[in-house]
């Protein structure tokens, strides 16, 4: 389906400025459209941006790496506010890491990658007390190659 079929955009949330009619989208009350269009859009100041699929991988790889090692971590008695330094995120990111509260996608990218070497080598990093910014280094390599894999492995790849 196109990005020119009409949408459903809920009423609470669609600007009101015309933007929703220069780019095709109405506001019909079809539910399954709204599914989709809410799956393909994010919502920032207002304004319905879409998303395409590299953004998707991209904004799901990064945590999901972080989860993986946080869990690992855990695994080995090592205290929340410790891993939460070491990740550059909260402790109550760090909670919610290893208490599986994340969303699906997230689960099932963590479930491929957790006994990765990649993952063992980032929690060597952090139990030998390496810096933060060695270990953001490694993880920023590893989302990368991550990435590209995910990319190149889409049925219709990006064009650029």
């Amino acid at each position: 389906m196109g990005w020119k079929t009409k949408k459903k955009i809920p009423r609470r949330h669609a600007p009101t400025d015309g933007s929703l009619e220069k780019m095709g989208l109405s506001q019909n009350r079809d539910h399954a459209m709204e599914k989709q269009w809410k799956s393909t859009a994010l919502v920032v100041g207002g304004c319905y941006i879409l998303v395409s699929d590299c953004e998707k991988i991209i904004k799901a790889t990064l945590p999901s790496i972080k989860i993986a090692v946080a869990n690992a971590l855990a695994k080995d008695n090592i205290k929340q506010d410790k891993i939460a330094a070491s990740l550059g995120v909260s402790q109550a990111a760090v909670n919610k890491y290893i208490k599986g509260k994340y969303s699906a996608t997230l689960k099932k990218i963590v479930a491929q990658i957790k006994d990765s070497p990649e993952i063992r080598e980032l929690v060597h990093y952090v139990e030998a007390g390496k810096c933060t910014s060695d270990i953001s280094k490694k993880i920023d390599v590893f989302a990368s190659k991550r990435i590209r894999v995910a990319i190149a492995s889409l049925k219709e790849p990006p064009c650029f």
